[in-house]
């Protein structure tokens, strides 16, 4: 379980989604949700993933937690990678 790819991605695809114009209370979620997996100790990353206690984490949701699986189990999420799509590089 990579902690950091899933703080990266999400930190990543809240800003593509600024960049975007998209909704920018779903923009925040994103930000917020990296945010929250930063303060915590990868074991106790680990531990919530494998118990399926993600939503415990303040500011993790449903959307998020699928996101955050998806992110472990394929590396990316689908919405990331049609983001990356529409938004070119180097902005």
């Amino acid at each position: 379980m990579d902690q950091k790819l899933v703080i990266e991605t999400l930190t990543n695809i809240a800003r593509l989604m600024e960049l975007a114009g998209e909704n920018v209370f779903k923009t925040r979620a994103f930000a917020n949700g990296a945010r929250a997996l930063r303060k915590l100790e990868e074991k106790e990353f680990k531990d919530l993933v494998k118990e399926g206690k993600l939503r415990e984490i303040p500011g993790i949701g449903a959307g998020l937690e699928e996101a955050i699986l998806a992110i472990l189990e394929t590396g990316t999420t689908t919405d990331y990678e049609k983001m990356k799509d529409k938004i070119p590089a180097g902005l």
